[in-house]
C-alpha cells in the first residue's frame, strides 16, 4: 500500500497542497518547479493580466501540444499504433484535467 504524503507546490506565487504517494514527491516537487518556470514565461510573454487558472489552461495546452507532438515522432520512428498514440494522450489528458480541477476546487 502507497503511503500518501502532502506536498505544497507554489504554482506563480500561490501555493498548493498536492498528495502523491511518498515515492513520487521528489517528481512531484520537481515538476511542480517546471510548470512554475513555464506558467511564469508565459505570463512574463502576455500582454495582459492572466489569472492562475487561464495561466495553467495555456500551460497544459502546451503540455497537450507536445505530447502530441512526441506521439508522433514515437510512431515515426517506432511504428508505434495509432491506438497507442491515442491512450498516451488519454492518459495525459485526464492527468492534466485532474490537476485543474484540484487547482480550481483549492481556490
Amino acid at each position: 500500500m502507497n503511503t500518501l504524503v502532502t506536498k505544497n507546490i507554489t504554482i506563480n506565487g500561490t501555493e498548493y497542497k498536492v498528495a502523491c504517494p511518498k515515492e513520487d514527491e521528489n517528481r512531484i516537487e520537481y515538476v511542480g518547479e517546471r510548470l512554475n518556470q513555464r506558467v511564469k514565461e508565459i505570463a512574463a510573454a502576455s500582454h495582459s493580466t492572466l489569472n492562475d487558472a487561464t495561466l495553467l489552461l495555456f500551460a497544459a495546452l502546451e503540455l497537450e501540444s507536445l505530447l502530441l507532438d512526441t506521439a508522433n515522432e514515437d510512431i515515426a520512428c517506432t511504428g508505434n499504433t495509432q491506438h497507442q498514440q491515442e491512450k498516451v494522450i488519454e492518459y495525459a489528458t485526464a492527468t492534466i484535467e485532474n490537476f485543474i480541477k484540484h487547482v480550481e476546487n483549492m481556490g
